[in-house]
């Protein structure tokens, strides 16, 4: 794995990522952007690609906790999704398909392709304060990075944020009172809620 990554840098770099570990990672327009090679469980030499996206000064959805994570870990980003969820090609719907092995050629080939094209583009579309808060919340509850029963709760909490980064403080406000009515089994947000409550 460690070769493969290491190539991968050679690639990645030319589009501004710094290495860290197994992921690539680089801030632009106050949105951090990773890639991570994950090794598979068991050995074996396969792997999985992660993208992660989220929102610099964006809180974690946790109880009793509050959490703004500078450079999070891919499970940590409000956005996760694997690479062929976002690269639609032949080459790279082979992680669909079954294990994926770092000898592959023309997986690291069609991988570098990907994230020089349809993984970019994929985080310009989303790496927008604009284009999120005036995305339907299917799109959005697509690609959100919590557990089930936190999903809506989180949704309004990352509009609300998006908008009180554009400057609308009014409707910002108005979807964070949607965020704070969404009940959850009884848990408390309340340092999450104090801290939003904070930038409004």
């Amino acid at each position: 794995m460690k070769k493969f990554v290491n190539r991968m840098n050679n690639v990645l770099e030319i589009l501004g990522y710094r290495k860290t570990g197994n992921s690539f990672w680089k801030v632009d327009d106050g949105f951090y952007k990773l890639i991570n090679f994950q090794e598979g469980a068991y050995g074996g030499g396969y792997f999985f690609v992660n993208i992660g996206l989220h929102l610099v000064g964006f809180p974690e959805l946790l109880t009793n906790k509050l959490s703004v994570v500078d450079q999070p870990k891919e499970s940590e980003c409000i956005f996760r999704l694997r690479v062929e969820q976002i690269s639609g090609t032949e080459q790279i719907f082979a992680f669909r398909r079954g294990l994926v092995s770092f000898e592959d050629e023309q997986i690291f080939q069609a991988l570098a392709h990907a994230f020089l094209n349809d993984v970019e583009q994929w985080f310009k579309k989303w790496g927008s304060y604009e284009n999120i808060a005036n995305a339907s919340q299917e799109e959005i509850l697509k690609m959100i990075n919590v557990v089930p029963v936190l999903r809506q709760k989180a949704y309004f909490l990352l509009k609300s944020y998006c908008l009180l980064r554009l400057g609308d403080k009014d409707q910002a406000n108005a979807i964070f009172k949607q965020y704070q009515r969404e009940q959850v089994n009884g848990l408390d947000f309340s340092r999450v809620d104090n801290y939003i409550s904070g930038l409004l």
